[in-house]
C-alpha cells in the first residue's frame, strides 16, 4: 500500500522516489524474481550505462558492454 513506509515482508524502507511515481509495484527490488541489486548475489553494475545485471550475464543486457573483471571477483555465492 502506498501509505506504508516500509516493506511488510522485509522491512526495507520505502525509497523517496517510490511515492512520487504513483504507480508503485516492484520497489523493493531484492529477492528472487525481482530486479537485480548491484553487489547482491554477484550482480554487477555496467560501467558504461549503469544498468544492474544478474551475476550470470557476461555482457550487459542493455548495451552489450563486457562484464568487468572486478565484478566477478567481488565475492559471490559460489555453487
Amino acid at each position: 500500500f502506498a501509505t506504508r513506509e516500509v516493506c511488510n515482508r522485509c522491512q526495507t524502507a520505502k525509497p523517496a522516489e517510490a511515492g512520487a511515481a504513483g504507480g508503485g509495484g516492484g520497489w523493493a527490488g531484492g529477492g528472487r524474481g525481482g530486479a537485480p541489486v548491484a553487489g547482491v548475489d554477484g550482480n554487477w553494475q555496467c560501467p558504461a550505462c549503469n544498468n544492474v545485471n544478474f551475476a550470470t550475464r557476461e555482457v550487459c543486457n542493455r548495451c552489450q558492454t563486457a562484464k568487468p573483471a572486478e565484478a566477478g571477483a567481488a565475492g559471490g555465492g559460489g555453487g
